[in-house]
């Protein structure tokens, strides 16, 4: 007992030095800073108090200090400089608190102008892969493709795409579906296949309303013993109704149920023919972003962990032919909108 107490005592004497508490001191402060742009605040609190209290006792209890002539002055002046800095840090988190919680004046004092959330999208067209061959070096199959809605719709522009790689179109220009009816695209052949997910897109619009509609499967053909006539059920939907430009930066895997992700893309405020352009997103019923023209503003609501978050980013004056909107967000429900650029995130009820 005795042998593992010194080796204790030894240790300490180690973590006590001044290159260990430099270093250490430093990196609590650090990470203090990073929580406190995540917007945990109360972790930043406590981060920068550990740095802070760290260094400041170190200094204080410095073999130089105690045999100063003048420590007393020395220990009172280093103890305030260390409160000086931990009130500085709290101010600058209140500071951030303000910045990102503060709501407009407008959207505070204008609560009916608040918008509804769109009723989750439910996808008139739906996918299922079927697989004609396969061996180890190519597979063959074909989509079959159903109108679940009750309305006629009109499909074009089956694309589809793994690694990196289009393969081509397999429908008519435009071809029809009735309601409850159902599309068969013709054969197509992947070779040097190695295992991959499976993206099949298509273009379509509802009889009667003609905004485009982008619809994207994910169909996963990895460690599966694929076999002739094989059903394979899509593993992941996302859906845009709209005219945005195609989404970047893993629009598939962000929109569905990642806890943390990005989405960016372009679009512009007016459609073609002049009318406005109301563009929605979305993945899961859980998680959706979309315009409303009337407040030119972006809303994007998402649920992790039971809790809904809610925010917006309004628009700024009219400056280009289109905007370009990025929203990210993690674990902890921490959520930005970009608008060309700039932060012009609110948080909603």
């Amino acid at each position: 007992m005795g042998n593992v107490l010194k080796a204790l005592l030894w240790l300490l004497s180690k973590l006590w030095t001044w290159p260990v508490v430099g270093v250490c001191a430093t990196a609590m402060y650090c990470l203090g800073a990073s929580a406190l742009f995540g917007d945990e605040y109360i972790l930043a609190s406590v981060l920068f108090f550990i740095g802070v209290v760290w260094i400041t006792v170190k200094t204080a209890l410095w073999e130089e200090t105690r045999a100063h002539e003048h420590k007393q002055i020395i220990t009172t002046f280093v103890i305030s400089v260390g409160v000086f800095v931990y009130a500085l840090s709290l101010w600058w988190i209140s500071c951030r608190v303000q910045s990102v919680s503060a709501l407009p004046a407008s959207l505070a004092h204008q609560p009916t102008q608040q918008p509804q959330q769109p009723s989750p999208i439910r996808s008139y067209l739906s996918m299922n892969l079927v697989i004609d061959a396969a061996d180890k070096v190519a597979i063959h199959f074909h989509l079959v493709l159903e109108n679940k809605g009750p309305t006629e719709i009109s499909v074009s522009n089956l694309i589809y795409k793994t690694k990196g790689v289009h393969l081509p179109d397999t429908l008519e220009p435009v071809r029809k579906i009735i309601p409850n009816g159902r599309l068969v695209s013709n054969g197509v052949e992947l070779s040097s296949f190695l295992g991959d997910d499976l993206f099949a897109s298509a273009n379509y619009s509802i009889i009667g309303d003609e905004r485009p509609i982008l619809v994207i499967y994910g169909f996963s053909i990895r460690a599966i013993d694929l076999h002739p006539g094989m059903i394979l059920e899509p593993i992941s939907r996302q859906e845009i109704i709209g005219v945005v430009s195609e989404p970047m930066l893993g629009l598939i895997d962000a929109m569905n149920s990642l806890p943390t992700g990005t989405i960016a893309f372009w679009f512009p405020e007016k459609n073609p023919d002049g009318s406005p352009n109301a563009p929605v997103i979305s993945a899961s019923p859980t998680r959706q972003i979309w315009f409303d023209p009337k407040l030119r503003k972006i809303f994007f609501t998402m649920e992790i962990g039971g809790r809904v978050y809610h925010r917006a980013a309004s628009l700024p004056k009219k400056e280009y032919e289109s905007d370009f909107v990025m929203a990210t967000w993690n674990t902890n429900g921490t959520v930005h909108i970009f608008i060309n650029g700039r932060n012009q995130t609110e948080i909603l009820p």
